[in-house]
């Protein structure tokens, strides 16, 4: 008996979420064993208002990187598994459905969101993707409400996620919490200005249903054909039985004239 082989392809499915997932483990990995104790005066914590530690200057080109890369941050394994959880599930759909480069300006303008609420207001630094996962948990819930549906489930989520925020320690307190969701919700601004994506399989039902239509057409317009010419062959067969009859019916008349006679 033959074995059938299985064709197995490895695919970088989600490259955003993917890289951002293997950034975020690869520094936390570092933190914990080469730069212990020095995560607060790298690039992966928020710059904060001139009150705090980490000032925001305008000269400094470091404060710039901070208001983006603060999401990469990580100190806690608790925090950077739950966070990835919500990334890894979530990321993929979202990347399918509006495509990479989207969501990528989604995340880069909700990290840019929060990181300068956090410059502006705040005297302790924030990290970790707390901005980009309630981001995509918005796109989520917008992905039911295109389909005029209210999703109990994303309800779930968005309740969940507010509940883990108030649970975990926040170093900025409820601001803090406050310009988490904000900067989420500024990302997820965008889904209003992008349309998702058409799936490849929607692609080819659409290219089918044109080709059959264009079939049907054809078809409609060969039978409409056919019906003229199959009328215009009666109407010429009548016509020539009418002269027929006309030529009997004058050899007829020459006949019976011919015996008057």
């Amino acid at each position: 008996m033959s074995r059938k082989k299985l064709n197995l392809k490895f695919a970088y499915d989600a490259p955003v979420t993917l890289t951002y997932s293997i950034l975020a483990v690869i520094i936390f990995v570092l933190y914990i064993t080469v730069f212990k104790d020095k995560m607060e005066t790298s690039i992966f914590m928020s710059p904060t208002n001139a009150k705090g530690a980490l000032a925001f200057s305008f000269k400094d080109p470091l404060s710039y990187f901070r208001l983006f890369f603060h999401i990469l941050g990580f100190t806690d394994k608790t925090v950077l598994l739950s966070d990835l959880i919500f990334v890894l599930l979530l990321g993929p759909q979202m990347e399918e459905r509006y495509g990479s480069v989207i969501i990528g300006i989604m995340i880069f303008v909700s990290a840019l969101f929060s990181g300068v609420l956090t410059a502006c207001f705040c005297t302790n630094s924030t990290y970790g993707a707390g901005s980009p996962v309630f981001m995509l948990i918005i796109l989520y819930a917008l992905m039911f409400f295109s389909k005029k549906t209210v999703s109990a489930t994303s309800i779930a989520v968005i309740l969940l996620f507010v509940f883990r925020s108030f649970v975990q320690t926040n170093p900025n307190g409820y601001a803090g919490i406050l310009i988490t969701i904000a900067g989420g919700l500024c990302g997820s601004l965008f889904a209003f200005l992008a349309s998702p994506k058409q799936s490849k399989k929607k692609r080819s039902e659409v290219v089918v249903s044109s080709k059959s239509f264009g079939i049907k057409d054809k078809n409609k317009k060969d039978k409409v054909k056919k019906q003229k010419e199959a009328k215009k062959t009666k109407t010429v067969a009548s016509s020539k039985d009418v002269t027929v009859v006309q030529n009997d019916s004058s050899n007829d008349e020459t006949v019976i004239g011919t015996i008057k006679f």
